[in-house]
């Protein structure tokens, strides 16, 4: 997991999943000073196609820009190799 784990590690508990896919998981987390739960979903954008990757690149930037009370709201975003 590399820096994405470290970072998670160090500003998140993990709590348990809430779900899974084929390039993907969802995890229920807590923020640690905060203690604000939240869901962080790991991509494994190696197993991705370009375009596949492309469309997850779309979404994150998407969300990023997206506030409105009946939308979750992207919080952070951690890109890693």
């Amino acid at each position: 997991m590399g820096n994405l784990g470290t970072h998670l590690r160090n500003h998140y508990t993990k709590e348990g999943i809430l779900g899974h896919g084929a390039f993907a998981n969802v995890f229920k987390v807590r923020h640690k000073k905060t203690k604000i739960y939240y869901a962080a979903k790991s991509i494994a954008k190696a197993k991705l196609s370009g375009d596949l990757r492309e469309l997850v690149n779309t979404e994150i930037k998407i969300l990023k820009e997206i506030k409105h009370p009946h939308c979750c709201n992207l919080v952070d975003s951690i890109t890693h190799t």
